[in-house]
């Protein structure tokens, strides 16, 4: 079995890139698993929910 991991965040930061490679070692043994690192939009903060919807289908 394969295990998908998805986490919306910068990818650059020291911390985020420990935790998923200590994560990976532990669950290693047991499932291989997956990493998609996704990128927050930039300005989302003073956008709508509709116009980041319209943002993401295009």
């Amino acid at each position: 079995m394969k295990i998908s991991f998805w986490s919306i965040g910068k990818a650059h930061e020291p911390y985020v890139k420990a935790g998923i490679e200590d994560f990976s070692k532990r669950i290693n043994n047991y499932f291989k698993q997956d990493w998609e690192i996704i990128a927050p939009l930039k300005n989302a903060a003073k956008m709508s929910i509709d116009d980041i919807k319209k943002m993401k289908e295009n």
